[in-house]
């Protein structure tokens, strides 16, 4: 089954010097509205108090209408940085950037609309908003986008045109577009079963954070598949990391699979 894919976080730029920190305050004092929402994201990463700071810079750039201030301060509110969790603001501010084309907020309107999170739920507008987000660079979106075809949500299915989009972004390195090419593969669309890819695939996915892909490989190696052996060695190794850091969900199928592992090894 494929995966829905997951909220991404937003992106902070890596970590600007005391040069470049002075240069962004004097611009942002000017009233520069990129300056205020460069602070917003340099000072996220910084302590509680510094946060607080970044909020304040971060609502001043998104008073003026700047887009990326907007979408940054909707993060803010849906995470509580620097402000109290909120999500109905974090809503508002989302719908804000999302009107200005801002991707990350299109997407964010996309998924809150097919799952109805906040709003009310409405396939054909989370559809109009994720074709949006993707149109505006988002890979993420694109990869809602290629789920959304597979399922035929909100628009018509199309799997030829969803196994396009999942390649294309696999080749970018988007590891939850590796993890659904490999359930392709497995299912034996387009090109016949193509279990030794679908392993490499699931590799990837997995290194990527992909949790559920290190399920996949566990059952593939436990059950074995095609040209690709039975392993219970490697059948374990692949759900160990789940029993440590994996979600809740994850955890207890991770330990149902070891206990079919053993199962399986004592009736050998």
């Amino acid at each position: 089954m494929l995966i829905e894919p997951v909220q991404d976080t937003f992106k902070t730029s890596s970590k600007m010097d005391e040069k470049e920190l002075e240069k962004y305050t004097v611009a942002a004092e000017a009233g520069d509205a990129s300056a205020q929402y460069n602070l917003g994201v340099l000072l996220s990463e910084g302590d509680k108090k510094q946060q607080k700071k970044a909020f304040a810079w971060t609502l001043k750039s998104a008073k003026q209408g700047f887009a990326n201030g907007q979408s940054l301060l909707a993060h803010f509110y849906t995470n509580g940085i620097g402000v109290g969790q909120n999500p109905d603001k974090a809503y508002d501010w989302y719908k804000k950037a999302a009107m200005q084309g801002e991707a990350k907020a299109e997407r964010f309107m996309g998924l809150d609309a097919l799952h109805g999170i906040v709003g009310e739920k409405d396939v054909e507008a989370a559809a109009e908003w994720i074709r949006k987000a993707a149109a505006h660079g988002s890979d993420d979106a694109s990869c809602d986008l290629a789920g959304m075809l597979l399922r035929g949500e909100g628009m018509k299915q199309d799997l030829d045109e969803a196994y396009r989009l999942f390649e294309q972004l696999a080749k970018k390195g988007l590891p939850t577009a590796k993890y659904n090419l490999a359930i392709f593969c497995l299912d034996g669309y387009p090109n016949g079963r193509e279990a030794q890819r679908a392993v490499q695939l699931l590799e990837e996915a997995a290194a990527g954070g992909v949790p559920i892909a290190n399920v996949t490989l566990a059952q593939i190696y436990m059950e074995g598949v095609d040209d690709v052996q039975q392993d219970f060695d490697k059948a374990t190794d692949s759900v160990a990391p789940l029993l440590k850091t994996g979600p809740a969900p994850l955890r207890r199928i991770a330990k149902d699979v070891l206990k079919e592992i053993d199962r399986l090894e004592s009736e050998k």
